[in-house]
């Protein structure tokens, strides 16, 4: 019990705002617009956002600096309490929170469209200060990305104006400016015309996989849709698809790094794939994952949490432990809303935030043929827990189509970033056992592929 006391901290903050020049290409040679608005995240904060709408050659986005001064006064305090603010806390938050950042990727326009193009946005923590970026000028979209620690790996599907370079792109990006991208065409060329679909980072290379379109000789002599899958290092990317376990014409959605190599899997619809690479070499993992889980479908999503996998698809959920499949589907299954029970269902995303999981799906990325309902849910390793109340009402009611596509752990928020979409719109959210609804922040933005937190 608090004894009756008053504690009086009173923090000034003077903020130095730096501006940042960016110089990518030319998204539009619009002149730069800006708008401000006030978003209330919760009740006892509001954020004033300014959101720049148009990139020009040189984008200016003002990013706090360091505070230069930081006064903590306190006034005299006669309490039980054991929690005190220090003053070397105080500094330590608000850097946390001014070089902390989330990275927002999707498209405006439909999937699989003449219409959809590329978006990517850099919305800043401290301040909800939006900044687009542009990985490529024509049209495509933003499937995924990852950290190595240091720099993002972001790709997708994308066509340039003068189609001088095969699909898909590269792009790295260090927090501040685009960095170069010296991959050689050829190195990449049976993926034209293709997709990355899913990248992820050992802390240093990036394994990426998705679609091929372009000639791989071991599938046919002439363009055709296969699996795929590589390896970048920031400088040179090495071609992986010739080698893997097994070939059809699908996509490797999903792949995640621990126990010192990579899982990786995919396939379309009914028919799935699950291999795992050790940096050298490939192993095929289909064979027994689909003779453990009977519902064993296309997979969508994996995560790794230090101790043991969680691999998620079309209609199926499983454990992967000590070379043990167990099917959890069932277990799912029974917390799910019951709409989403009663219609097909994917699982697009799986996120460890340090102690607990969160499950999240809808219709599958890139796949929104029949109606679909968004839905969360909890998992600890001993039970699931319906979390689908933390969705907005316009996400799940019935008749809207809506579905999770990416969940991130924000460290510096302590809390889960989730991207999806809601009846033709994106859906981005913030949820702590509460939930933030920034969709404002992502400006025309149709879907929400893929989130990520530094």
């Amino acid at each position: 019990m608090k004894t009756q006391a008053s504690i009086v901290v009173s923090i000034m903050f003077l903020l130095v705002g730096s501006v940042v020049i960016f110089n990518s290409h030319s998204f539009s040679r619009n002149n730069e617009v800006a708008t401000r608005f006030v978003t209330s995240i919760d009740t006892n904060t509001v954020y004033v956002t300014t959101t720049v709408l148009n990139e020009a050659t040189s984008t200016i986005f003002v990013t706090p600096s360091l505070p230069t001064s930081i006064v903590v006064s306190l006034s005299t305090i006669t309490s039980t309490q054991t929690n005190t603010i220090t003053e070397s806390q105080t500094i330590r938050q608000a850097a946390d929170q001014q070089y902390s950042y989330l990275l927002i990727g999707g498209q405006n326009g439909s999937w699989f469209t003449n219409s959809q193009f590329p978006r990517l946005l850099q919305i800043s923590l401290s301040n909800h200060s939006v900044r687009k970026l542009s990985p490529e000028e024509g049209q495509g979209t933003v499937w995924s990305g990852a950290s190595n620690g240091s720099d993002w790996l972001i790709s997708g599907w994308g066509s340039d104006d003068q189609s001088v370079s095969p699909n898909p792109y590269l792009y790295v990006f260090n927090g501040t400016n685009a960095l170069s991208d010296n991959v050689e065409d050829a190195a990449e060329a049976e993926w034209n015309g293709g997709d990355v679909f899913s990248i992820s980072s050992n802390g240093s290379e990036w394994f990426l996989s998705g679609m091929g379109s372009g000639i791989l000789g071991s599938v046919s002599p002439a363009p055709s849709n296969h699996l795929s899958a590589g390896f970048f290092n920031g400088t040179t990317f090495t071609d992986l698809s010739s080698e893997l376990p097994d070939q059809m014409d699908g996509i490797l959605y999903a792949s995640a790094f621990g126990d010192n190599k990579w899982l990786v899997g995919g396939g379309y619809e009914g028919d799935g794939v699950l291999f795992s690479f050790n940096g050298t070499g490939f192993s095929d993992l289909t064979t027994k994952i689909s003779s453990s889980i009977p519902e064993f479908s296309s997979i969508q999503s994996i995560g790794w949490n230090g101790q043991y996998w969680l691999i998620g698809g079309t209609g199926f959920f499983a454990m992967y432990n000590n070379s043990v499949f167990t099917d959890l589907t069932p277990s799912l299954g029974d917390v799910l809303p019951s709409q989403v029970r009663l219609s097909q269902y994917s699982v697009n995303a799986i996120d460890w935030n340090g102690s607990d999981w969160i499950i999240g799906g809808g219709a599958a990325v890139a796949l929104s043929s029949f109606a679909s309902h968004a839905w969360l849910v909890g998992y600890n390793s001993k039970k699931f827990t319906n979390l689908s109340s933390a969705l907005p009402s316009y996400a799940t009611n019935v008749g809207v189509d809506s579905s999770v596509l990416s969940i991130a752990t924000s460290p510096s928020l302590g809390s889960w970033i989730i991207g999806g979409f809601a009846n033709n719109n994106g859906m981005l959210l913030r949820y702590n056992g509460t939930t933030d609804d920034l969709s404002n922040l992502t400006q025309d933005m149709s879907y929400i592929n893929w989130v990520g937190s530094s």
